[in-house]
């Protein structure tokens, strides 16, 4: 497959007597058959399409093998890549849906390709969360491709942030906690020296 048109014409004949020849009969039918996507096209040739010709020979017996176009599928690689988000903490969930489908050959619309899960990431608290997609999950959906599904890149880093953000916040608190914790016994330290 190459989504191009393909076209295989003619035939070849085979006399079992010597005597006999291609001038000694007629062709009314189609010697011609065309196709674009993969699959096994017919030229459909009928012994009906041959009328002997010569008088000399009562007995013509037109044995047909048919004609024939195959065009293959062709085999490619789509790689799946699970989207991604990453914010900060505010208590509310949050989520991330669906996927990017890629391929080197510009033949295929990945549009052909489905998911047969749901593509979602969903998240309250810090941490990750993975979508969990598998390349087994996915199905081609374009029988001009045999598709492999590469490797699922799944959302691996989702809410990742939100740690590094809390702990950000929660040493910034510390911080500032240790500080007033300093400034009241500098003072209370202050007052309790004699006079």
């Amino acid at each position: 497959y190459d989504g191009e048109s393909h076209t295989v014409t003619g035939y070849d004949v085979k006399i079992s007597n010597p005597l006999y020849t291609e001038a000694d009969f007629t062709f009314s039918g189609s010697a011609s058959v065309s196709g674009t996507n993969a699959g096994s096209y017919d030229m459909a040739l009928k012994s009906s399409d041959f009328t002997n010709t010569n008088d000399n020979f009562a007995t013509v017996t037109f044995e047909i093998v048919d004609g024939q176009l195959v065009i293959e599928p062709i085999q490619i690689t789509v790689n799946i890549t699970g989207s991604s988000d990453t914010v900060t903490y505010d208590g509310k969930a949050h989520k991330v849906t669906g996927y990017t489908a890629e391929t080197e050959n510009e033949l295929y619309d990945t549009g052909a390709v489905s998911y047969n899960r749901v593509a979602l990431a969903e998240r309250t608290h810090f941490g990750v969360t993975a979508m969990g997609l598998k390349a087994e999950d996915f199905t081609n959906n374009d029988p001009n491709f045999v598709v492999t599904f590469g490797k699922a890149i799944d959302c691996a880093f989702f809410s990742f942030f939100v740690f590094l953000s809390t702990l950000k916040v929660f040493f910034t608190l510390a911080l500032a906690a240790f500080a007033l914790l300093a400034a009241w016994v500098i003072l209370n330290v202050a007052d309790l020296t004699p006079v």
